[in-house]
């Protein structure tokens, strides 16, 4: 994913209700966005930013891609450890990814 400029958001254990989301910064709407790239994103640093070391081909902005789908694969799958023995929970989960 990194390597085409994109970032996945998952559920965790800080939002276990929110629905999985592709963020492509080769999007020009990304260019002028001052947020994270969600609020438990290990990268602290804007969607422009990033927008931006995409746009220039950045050497960074794999690295920093990276760094924040590994952060989220990993608290996603610290989610699922967590509810493993709720099959509710787990069935409702797993319906947002």
């Amino acid at each position: 994913m990194a390597e085409e400029n994109k970032a996945i958001i998952l559920p965790t254990l800080q939002h276990p209700s929110r629905h999985q989301t592709i963020v492509d910064f080769t999007a020009e709407k990304y260019a002028n966005n001052s947020d994270n790239i969600s609020s438990d994103s290990a990268v602290d640093y804007s969607i422009a930013y990033i927008y931006h070391l995409c746009k220039v081909n950045e050497l960074l902005a794999p690295i920093l891609l990276i760094q924040h789908n590994m952060d989220q694969m990993e608290n996603f799958i610290i989610l699922l450890r967590t509810i493993k023995d709720s099959p509710e929970q787990l069935t409702a989960t797993l319906e947002l990814v």
